[in-house]
C-alpha cells in the first residue's frame, strides 16, 4: 500500500474520532519516517524466475525487472537467435550469470 493510501486511512480514522490529534500526528510521522528510511532500488534486481519460465526463466526475469511483457523478451531473444545465433549466446550467458530467484 502506498504512503498516500496509508495517510488517507489515518486521516479518516482521525476524522471519525478513532485517533486523538497527538496520536494522529505521531502515526503520520512514523509513516513518513518509515517511507523515507526504506531504500528504493533505482534498477530492479534481475533474477531468473521459476514461475512462468519456458526454459531457464531468463525472459520472465527480464520481464519483471523492466515491466515489459515476457512475450517481447522472448521475441527479442528469438529474433537475435535467428539472426546469426547471437540471441542464443546471450541467453545462455544470462542463464549462468543471472542468479535464480530465492
Amino acid at each position: 500500500m502506498s504512503l498516500s493510501d496509508e495517510l488517507a486511512k489515518l486521516h479518516l480514522l482521525h476524522q471519525q474520532g478513532g485517533l486523538t490529534d497527538e496520536e494522529f500526528r505521531q502515526a503520520k510521522q512514523r509513516l513518513i519516517r518509515a517511507e523515507s528510511a526504506a531504500p528504493e532500488r533505482a534498477v530492479p534486481l534481475l533474477r531468473r524466475r521459476r514461475h512462468g519460465a519456458a526454459v531457464f526463466g531468463v525472459c520472465v526475469g527480464f520481464s519483471e525487472a523492466t515491466g515489459w511483457p515476457v512475450a517481447i523478451w522472448r521475441g527479442v531473444f528469438m529474433a537475435l537467435a535467428c539472426a546469426g545465433g547471437l540471441g542464443l549466446l546471450i541467453y545462455i550467458t544470462f542463464c549462468f550469470a543471472v542468479p535464480l530467484e530465492d
